[in-house]
């Protein structure tokens, strides 16, 4: 039981976007996709889940087919959260109440509003059940989208860059969430990220893209150096701080004449 990916292609007409992507991951992890802005990480995504149909390749969920798959069907097997919200005229419940709409067929049922309810305290929104979406911060709201693609009861989890507006207590907070989830309820998740040490803390896999291309798929614990100058184009080190891997940037500038004289 697995999420696979094999020769996947993906182009905007003539153009050719992503070439050639391909990995597989096992249930129960978090495997973040990294790279300069432009390399493809959020049209690997729309790929994934079809809002942008691949030219070619496969995209397999436990033997299932995703790329032939009925969308409702797809959706109750794929959630994808974007990078931002369009659903801001509703409640914050109801607003997470549309991601059980694969399920219901006439009204919710008692399980639906049971599962939302689960679902906005275990992401520590219950307070915030009744407000309208539209009235939150950008980083609540974000937790709320997330929400609702949880209420989804997904295998497999995309996410484009969820942490991208909040801040330092919320993107641990919410990333410790996912990683959480995605180990108790055997979840496969796939997230872009641009915090490396981030990704780090939360990712098993790494997904390394540039220029449109895989550079490297592999378990964190084997993540290089030279793997991340080659995609960043920034010498780094990997430092271990508390049991936690650390890049740190190195400076790369060329040493100059002094332009202090002394004195």
């Amino acid at each position: 039981m697995s999420f696979s990916v094999d020769g996947l292609h993906v182009g905007y007409g003539k153009s050719m976007v992503l070439r050639g992507v391909g990995f597989e991951l096992p249930p129960g992890c978090v495997c973040g996709v990294l790279g300069v802005n432009g390399a493809g990480k959020s049209t690997l995504l729309k790929s994934l889940i079809r809002i942008l149909p691949p030219l070619s390749g496969e995209v397999r969920l436990n033997g299932l087919d995703l790329l032939r798959m009925p969308r409702r069907q797809l959706s109750r097997h794929v959630a994808y959260v974007p990078q931002s919200s369009g659903v801001q005229l509703l409640s914050v419940f109801d607003t997470v109440l549309l991601g059980r709409k694969p399920y219901i067929t006439w009204a919710p049922s008692r399980r639906d509003l049971a599962l939302v309810e689960s679902i906005l305290t275990a992401m520590h929104l219950d307070h915030l059940a009744l407000r309208p979406a539209g009235s939150l911060s950008g980083g609540e709201l974000q937790k709320v989208t997330i929400a609702r693609a949880l209420a989804q009861e997904p295998e497999l989890l995309l996410m484009d860059e969820p942490t991208s507006s909040l801040d330092l207590k919320n993107q641990m907070d919410v990333m410790e969430r996912i990683s959480d989830i995605a180990t108790r309820q055997n979840l496969t998740v796939v997230v872009s990220m641009h915090d490396l040490n981030l990704a780090f803390r939360h990712a098993d896999y790494f997904l390394l893209l540039k220029n449109g291309a895989m550079h490297g798929f592999c378990p964190r614990d084997e993540v290089t150096p030279e793997m991340i100058r080659e995609v960043y184009g920034v010498p780094v080190a990997l430092e271990r701080i508390r049991g936690h891997t650390v890049a740190v940037p190195l400076d790369s500038r060329r040493q100059g004449p002094s332009l202090v004289k002394a004195g």
